[in-house]
């Protein structure tokens, strides 16, 4: 979006969200990055210097929303709209946006559309009809106070990134917990000696 407007395209954002920040909103507080801020930031927008090497959520959102204000993004937003149908005909495409809070559809007509809504959008679910207990979604988790976990028989789906910042926070619990995934996975420590494993594990 920013490119967009430095090379002066008219440019609008759908946002199916009432705010910004995609995941970062259904993670814990303290989900922090896995990999080194440096990784993270904007090539020309670093990431403050007193932020830790692996900012936790709370401190992302705020780097997100410094950058949408010096950027000036949220001028260009539609927050709790959906994208529901796109036609191209003619060289140009012919969206159909939802309007999720009046439930109206509005038309609009661009030359251009770039689909930016992540890779792992849609969340998994698995078949529980035979299991009565309760089931949580990771991306429901926030919404929860961990001590509903206390003295509890927990069953955990999957080792990804949510699941290691759940174990995290639910380690000092006293409880019964059981891992179910696929394929194995390895951990390391964020810092050796006080220095960002991201020095050696990187994308090169």
């Amino acid at each position: 979006s920013k490119y967009a407007i430095m090379n002066n395209f008219k440019i609008l954002i759908i946002e199916k969200s009432n705010l910004f920040g995609g995941i970062w909103n259904s993670a814990l507080n303290t989900t922090e990055l896995q990999t080194h801020k440096k990784y993270y930031q904007y090539d020309d927008f670093p990431m403050p210097s007193n932020y830790p090497i692996h900012p936790n959520k709370l401190q992302i959102l705020k780097y997100l929303e410094n950058v949408i204000n010096l950027y000036k993004l949220d001028n260009y937003v539609k927050y709790n709209h959906k994208m529901i149908n796109s036609i191209f005909t003619n060289g140009s495409y012919n969206c159909e946006i939802l309007n999720i809070i009046t439930n109206k559809i509005i038309t609009i007509k661009s030359k251009y559309l770039i689909i930016c809504n992540g890779y792992y959008n849609l969340p998994k679910y698995i078949n529980t009809d035979n299991f009565s207990n309760k089931i949580i979604h990771i991306k429901n988790i926030n919404h929860y106070n961990l001590y509903i976990f206390k003295n509890k028989n927990v069953c955990i789906i999957g080792n990804g990134a949510s699941s290691c910042d759940l174990l995290k926070e639910m380690n000092d619990l006293p409880n019964k917990l059981y891992i179910i995934y696929k394929h194995d996975k390895f951990f390391i420590k964020k810092l050796v000696c006080n220095i960002s494993t991201a020095f050696i594990l990187n994308k090169y």
